[in-house]
């Protein structure tokens, strides 16, 4: 009975991780970092040799828009999620084809290589993990399928933002 209990205890430690229940995003403070995988590569702010150029959010009642680029030493690849409706804190939004009053719309340009965007067949969520208007704080996870012009398509996953506005 006890080599039982000593193997189950054994297992029960081994199957255990100490983030479990960790959220993968860390907490939003405004720390202008961006990352998120196209076509299962990571483009991300944070890398060492990276910088956010051209940075335009406006966030206000019936305006929702980030547009931004990731720069670093493999190139340049940007970011555009907009909405006409206003968004709240805590909410998932559809991502979609754009039109305006329903929702978010995307698109991607890797180094002028493909501009991708979603549609009515190509979609997604975004959802607002914080919205600060006090400290000009906006932070959201997202993921979304995209079509370029010869419909191929692009997968955004893991996406994440935290942003000054």
């Amino acid at each position: 009975m006890k080599k039982i209990l000593i193997l189950f205890t054994s297992l029960l430690l081994l199957s255990c991780s100490s983030d479990d229940n960790a959220n993968s995003n860390p907490t939003p403070t405004g720390s202008n970092t961006v990352y998120f995988t196209l076509d299962d590569k990571l483009y991300s702010s944070e890398f060492p040799t990276a910088a956010i150029d051209n940075k335009s959010i406006t966030v206000s009642d019936n305006v929702f828009s980030i547009n931004l680029r990731i720069i670093n030493d493999k190139g340049v690849v940007s970011l555009h999620l907009s909405s006409r409706e206003k968004v709240v804190e805590g909410k998932s939004y559809r991502i979609h084809e754009p039109r305006y009053g329903d929702g978010f719309s995307a698109s991607n340009d890797l180094y002028s290589s493909f501009i991708c965007s979603t549609t009515a067949n190509f979609q997604g969520t975004i959802t607002i993990v914080k919205l600060d208007y006090e400290n000009r704080i906006v932070a959201a996870t997202f993921s979304y399928d995209a079509v370029d012009r010869k419909q191929n398509v692009h997968k955004v996953r893991n996406g994440w933002f935290d942003l000054k506005f």
